[in-house]
């Protein structure tokens, strides 16, 4: 089991979201310019990357799912600010732009496979595993 802590407030991989949407929006590039084509491990790089968001979507689930009650109301404010209209443009839309880029870069057999494992579905239904495309 995986014991990395997580936050809802690491800004990194949404400096980066937001370059991507910039680049994609306002400059118009094409989605093989948003990131270096060059990079020999590609696909480790996109894994590296949408691992926080994916993990922040089973964050807020199990939030939801009141699986932090202990400590308190903290852990609901903080899954409320995260998805709220206010905040959301800043929080939780650069997240899923990354899950977008890595679908589209890893296909949807290597992120439904990380999206399970995350979730711990892959432990109750093995069959959801999906062979790589």
């Amino acid at each position: 089991e995986d014991l990395r802590a997580y936050s809802y407030h690491l800004a990194l991989h949404r400096l980066l979201a937001t370059v991507i949407s910039f680049g994609a929006v306002t400059v118009q590039l094409g989605a093989s310019d948003l990131l270096p084509g060059s990079m020999a491990d590609e696909s480790e790089f996109i894994a590296e990357l949408i691992e926080h968001p994916l993990r922040l979507q089973v964050l807020l689930s199990q939030t939801r799912a009141g699986m932090w009650v202990r400590n308190g109301y903290s852990a609901v404010k903080q899954a409320m600010l995260y998805r709220s209209a206010v905040f959301g443009e800043v929080f939780i839309m650069p997240d899923m732009l990354i899950l977008q880029l890595g679908l589209l870069r890893l296909g949807m057999a290597s992120l439904i496979n990380s999206a399970s494992d995350r979730f711990a579905l892959s432990r109750l239904w093995p069959c959801l595993v999906l062979g790589s495309s």
